[in-house]
């Protein structure tokens, strides 16, 4: 019998950019991330770090009290990749910056000094252009209960974005802004035409930088080349079928229990993918 391929892990905590982008993401992730790989992805639109929430009647809980973390933490000696994003979604249900930044820092305090981690800011640039009617669309659709203000928001994003970056750098993780180019009037979500370039140069990034408090300086019209080789298209039209009707592992729809216990796929290689 062969000796056992090692593992490597990668940790994706995020919302609706995550989930926007979920099947090139996915097939990125198997792509560039060493194999064989067990992916987990805590994500979902309107996601909170600090609180269950619901959207068309589904309901998560919050990123930092899921159910990721014996996960995460099973072979503490395989090499482990985490994504922390879409930090902001709390701040428009109501949250102050401290708290906000405080549940962040619970996932944070998860992973260990040999963990490579990149925290992701806010698209502040993009916020900084954002005028009042695009902000009351823009919260009327995916907020209709907020009652933030424009300048409220701002300013709260301000804060939880510097806390965040003080955050990272004293905890010797990779710090990105992420570039105006990804956005178009929607002020938070990438543009589906640059998901696979942004999620590719985040990857590259941090499978080459390992506990580093390097600043990107890569201009704005940067395009991050990225290759897919075969191994890409691993999922398969079944898969995709499989995940679309998957669940994450503490769901419930309109107070009925929806666990689904994971990994919701596995393939040949050993590699796996789990919700959460």
């Amino acid at each position: 019998m062969g000796e056992p391929r090692f593992r490597s892990r990668v940790l994706i905590l995020g919302a609706s950019n995550v989930r926007r982008s979920l099947i090139p993401l996915i097939e990125l992730a198997f792509a560039q991330f060493p194999r064989p790989l067990d992916l987990l992805l805590c994500c979902g639109h309107g996601r909170s770090y600090c609180r269950p929430n619901r959207v068309l009647g589904w309901s998560l809980p919050g990123l930092a009290d899921s159910s990721w973390v014996p996960s995460w933490l099973t072979d503490n000696d395989v090499p482990r990749y985490a994504i922390v994003t879409d930090v902001g979604n709390d701040l428009l249900y109501g949250i102050d910056a401290e708290e906000l930044t405080n549940h962040v820092e619970r996932c944070l305090d998860v992973m260990h000094s040999h963990d490579r981690v990149i925290v992701m800011g806010l698209p502040m640039e993009r916020l900084a252009l954002i005028s009042r009617w695009q902000f009351f669309i823009f919260k009327k659709i995916f907020f209709p209960g907020s009652q933030i203000s424009l300048k409220s928001a701002i300013d709260a994003a301000t804060r939880v974005d510097e806390r965040l970056q003080r955050i990272a750098h004293a905890r010797s993780l990779e710090w990105f802004s992420p570039p105006l180019k990804w956005y178009g009037m929607d002020p938070i979500h990438i543009r589906n035409r640059h998901q696979k370039s942004a999620w590719s140069r985040v990857f590259r990034r941090l499978i080459a930088n390992s506990n580093s408090n390097a600043i990107d300086t890569l201009p704005n019209d940067f395009e991050e080349p990225f290759t897919l080789d075969s191994y890409s298209r691993i999922l398969t039209s079944q898969n995709r079928f499989h995940l679309a009707f998957s669940r994450a592992s503490q769901q419930s729809w309109l107070g009925w229990n929806r666990d689904q216990k994971q990994p919701v796929l596995r393939f040949s290689d050993g590699s796996t993918l789990s919700l959460y």
